[in-house]
């Protein structure tokens, strides 16, 4: 397999946290805002709100 270079706007970045938004993986739009991740989830339907206040350990 080839490794393909990673663009620019890729450099310097590391996951620190995670949330499956409760086994909801369909997330298509996501808003940040005063510490909560609103996303909003197509085929499941709805949104999903997640405390993102400490990003290593986002809570649902």
């Amino acid at each position: 397999m080839i490794e393909l270079p990673r663009p620019d706007y890729s450099r310097n970045m590391r996951l620190i946290g995670h949330s499956d938004q409760g086994g909801r993986p369909d997330g298509v739009q996501l808003m940040v805002h005063r510490g909560f991740a609103y996303i909003g989830h197509m085929v499941s339907q709805g949104f999903s709100v997640v405390d993102v206040r400490d990003p290593a350990r986002p809570q649902r």
